[in-house]
């Protein structure tokens, strides 16, 4: 496989991959379209987005991708790594990844992690709650509402920000 960008159009919307040969360097979520050369990449990750997307019982993180994560700090790895074995449908606070993680006290430096995830739906930083189940915020171009509607396809329900 080539370095350069698979494009994957799914209900949700389109998805940019970035392949460096045969790992996954990027994902750019719908409205959030990545740039360079057209590549084939990989067809059953491909199929896999399209099925979610639709609401099938498939799970993006548990792909079996080699990601080029070679540049991550220690930290991000292992709160990257920890919310890898999140599964599909369950949700969990900043807290609680910053416990699995190995750091208990780094809530906030979790959520830093979690706005610079370079691989959204494959590390599933959309499965990821503020304190009290509510919804936190998510890095894409249609804001929150795109969160929503991954955990909707789910199953999860969430509090919006100022309901009661």
């Amino acid at each position: 496989m080539q370095q350069g960008i698979q494009r994957v159009s799914t209900a949700l919307g389109e998805f940019s991959l970035k392949w460096e040969g045969e790992r996954l360097s990027r994902v750019g979520l719908p409205g959030q379209a990545l740039e360079g050369p057209a590549v084939a990449g990989c067809a059953k990750l491909a199929s896999l987005l399209q099925d979610y997307a639709k609401g099938g019982l498939v799970d993006p993180a548990a792909a079996k991708i080699t990601l080029a994560d070679e540049n991550l700090r220690d930290f991000q790895r292992r709160v990257l790594l920890a919310l890898r074995k999140v599964p599909r449908g369950k949700t969990l606070s900043y807290a609680e990844l910053a416990e699995r993680a190995g750091s208990p006290a780094a809530a906030r430096a979790v959520g830093q992690v979690m706005r610079t995830n370079p691989w959204p739906l494959i590390v599933p930083c959309h499965r990821v709650l503020a304190s009290g189940g509510k919804l936190g915020g998510f890095s894409s171009p249609r804001g929150t509402s795109l969160k929503v509607e991954l955990l909707r396809i789910e199953g999860v329900v969430v509090q919006r920000a100022g309901a009661c």
